[in-house]
């Protein structure tokens, strides 16, 4: 499974919303749908993104190199 866009606001971000609801979304795809494997990507000036995906248990699989940032693509495997 990959997913797409995660996007908290703002005004509320820093205060875990963001790892709750992927971590809620985690446990569906595995849980629900079966998953093995589900990947993300995220670009690489993100670092509080790019932290949040680690401290959930993604681990980084490679750097695509794209305009206007490169992404780092991550996979959590259960």
């Amino acid at each position: 499974i990959r997913l797409g866009w995660v996007i908290v606001d703002d005004s509320i971000r820093g205060k875990g919303y963001g790892t709750e609801m992927l971590r809620t979304g985690l446990k569906y795809a595995f849980d629900v749908l079966g998953a093995k494997v589900i990947s993300i990507g995220v670009y690489e000036n993100n670092e509080i993104a790019h932290n949040c995906y680690k401290k959930l248990g993604f681990e980084d699989k490679s750097v695509t190199e794209k305009e206007p940032f490169n992404v780092i693509e991550m996979e959590f495997k259960r």
